[in-house]
């Protein structure tokens, strides 16, 4: 996995890779397998398993100046992956300008439609680290949603946006992405609305004020209630477990494009890495990530790595940046042992070295 601010999948899995052969010597078969979970490293881990190669594409970012975004493209299987922070992460948005009331996603649209001429047999996008609270609507009207007011007027773009919302016209959506499968991959089980919804446990971090998040729920509010009666087959997005992925993208993608999907991103990674069979060829996994938390629970890279070692039944030790975990929360993951801190790949080294794992 990613350790957030320090290091990609594929840097991590090679330092921890080159701590356990230092240790251990040549007594050790180490094999290196950087994970995502539909956030950060997503498109880096699928290619490594599946090649392909990275393209860029200039388009729309957050707050609408153009943006060089890199996405991958897997010829064999006819795949187009991207991940949706690459062109609307918080990377993007100059220092103190974070706005999700005007920051819009038309930009994930633009490079729909573009990878969609390519006739791919799938898209996937990854959900996670966007600085918008928009609920996909920029990147649907991109893709030639309307999202009419009470005058049959359009609403404009932003999570300031939303609360005008009274009817959605799909008419005009693009054909070819009515057609494709699009799975979207989220990193989280946050619903749309509520407490730990899109707004409200989002939105500070994305710079909205006490006031703005309020004004936000009731907009995403306003936005489940179009699309429950003019989406596809009048679905509730608001029920939606990972609805508030990416300041609500999920929830408007599931609730109007055809054939999207909202899938565990970890889960889509890790089968398209052939983890599990991965694992059943281990005695030990080592996993890792900058911080486990409440959310690690909810589907993260490294609970799935742990659900499947489980179901192997191999021992998993873990290697993070900080530990926010109860004694009964990591019985409850499922990790033999943890190691947290700047030198925490070499103390687990040294520990496997020595023979002291449990």
């Amino acid at each position: 996995m990613p350790m957030k601010g320090c290091a990609s999948a594929a840097a991590a899995a090679r330092r921890l890779g080159a701590a356990f052969s230092r240790a251990l010597g040549r007594r050790a078969k180490i094999e290196e397998i950087p994970m995502a979970d539909g956030g950060e490293g997503t498109v880096e881990a699928l290619q490594k398993s599946l090649g392909g190669k990275r393209l860029r594409m200039r388009l729309a970012g957050p707050l609408g100046r153009p943006v060089t975004a890199r996405w991958l493209w897997v010829p064999a299987r006819r795949l187009a992956a991207v991940e949706a922070a690459e062109i609307l992460g918080f990377a993007r948005v100059p220092a103190g300008r974070r706005d999700p009331m005007r920051a819009a996603t038309r930009g994930l649209g633009q490079w729909m439609l573009r990878a969609a001429r390519r006739r791919p047999r799938a898209i996937w996008i990854g959900l996670g680290g966007t600085s918008t609270v928009d609920g996909g609507i920029g990147a649907l009207e991109a893709a030639g949603v309307r999202f009419l007011d009470a005058k049959g007027n359009p609403v404009g773009e932003g999570g300031g946006a939303l609360l005008a919302i009274r009817r959605i016209d799909r008419r005009g959506l693009d054909r070819n992405l009515q057609k494709i499968p699009i799975r979207l991959l989220c990193d989280v089980r946050s619903p749309l609305l509520g407490p730990t919804g899109a707004a409200r446990m989002f939105g500070p971090q994305k710079g909205a004020g006490p006031a703005q998040v309020e004004v936000l729920e009731r907009g995403l509010a306003a936005l489940a209630r179009a699309i429950r009666r003019d989406g596809k087959n009048g679905r509730d997005v608001a029920r939606l477990p990972g609805a508030g992925a990416a300041g609500g993208i999920a929830a408007g993608f599931w609730g109007l494009i055809p054939r999207a999907c909202v899938v565990p991103g970890a889960r889509a990674v890790a089968k398209a890495l052939r983890l599990e069979n991965a694992i059943r060829r281990a005695d030990l996994v080592v996993t890792g990530e900058g911080r486990l938390d409440a959310q690690t629970l909810q589907g993260k890279g490294v609970a799935e790595v742990c659900r499947l070692a489980r179901r192997a039944g191999r021992p998993v030790i873990a290697v993070v940046g900080e530990n926010c975990l109860s004694p009964a929360q990591t019985r409850r993951l499922g990790v033999g042992r943890i190691f947290e801190g700047p030198r925490g790949a070499a103390r687990a080294a040294a520990a496997i070295g020595f023979g002291g794992f449990f």
